[in-house]
């Protein structure tokens, strides 16, 4: 199985978090509390991944 390119990876976790801070947003909006923070559990999820894949990446060039 090839290895996926981390920027690819890098990226597609910041997409992820991204949406799903948007959408807990307007789970929060829409009074849903429970949803809104697993949706933000989710969020910091995928900004951790995205953050230590990140480092690796920056660690690997130098």
């Amino acid at each position: 199985m090839p290895s996926i390119d981390p920027r690819i990876r890098i990226t597609a976790g910041v997409v992820m978090a991204l949406i799903s801070y948007v959408v807990a947003v307007y789970n929060f909006a829409d009074n849903d509390i429970r949803s809104g923070i697993i949706l933000t559990i989710i969020g910091i999820f995928f900004t951790t991944v995205a953050l230590q894949t990140t480092r690796r990446f920056l660690e690997h060039d130098r």
